[in-house]
């Protein structure tokens, strides 16, 4: 299971949508059971198509083609924007209130059953899961 952190350039998360932040952090569960670093992803979609409509639909579509082939499986950030419609048919979004993945990862193992209960179902649109 890969997470990806939406996070600013002092690996923050901030209070934007996912989309919006400066890049993603990619995080993976490990078989010992521990989620660790993986890489680095810049968000090279944050402005995509953002002249007319804040949350465009091709911005969603660009980033979860983008977030797919780096193989991610479970979104995490503090906020979500109306492309959560889009995201949610190939990820589970998950909300929290921590400051850093370090302190969310935490957070994230406690719930680590109920995220891989929402992954389980496949091709369903993911509930979001709000961790705050």
């Amino acid at each position: 299971m890969s997470f990806s952190f939406a996070v600013d350039h002092s690996n923050f998360l901030k209070e934007k949508h996912f989309g919006d932040a400066e890049k993603f952090i990619k995080y993976e569960l490990n078989e010992n059971n521990e989620i660790i670093f993986s890489k680095e992803l810049t968000n090279k979609f944050k402005d995509y198509d953002e002249n007319e409509n804040h949350g465009s639909k091709k911005k969603g579509f660009a980033i979860v083609e983008y977030l797919k082939e780096n193989r991610i499986d479970v979104l995490v950030s503090k906020q979500f924007g109306k492309n959560i419609q889009i995201v949610n048919r190939y990820f589970v979004p998950v909300l929290v209130s921590g400051d850093t993945p370090k302190d969310v990862i935490p957070t994230l193992h406690h719930h680590i059953e109920a995220i891989t209960e929402e992954l389980k179902k496949g091709n369903e649109v993911f509930q979001h899961l709000n961790l705050k």
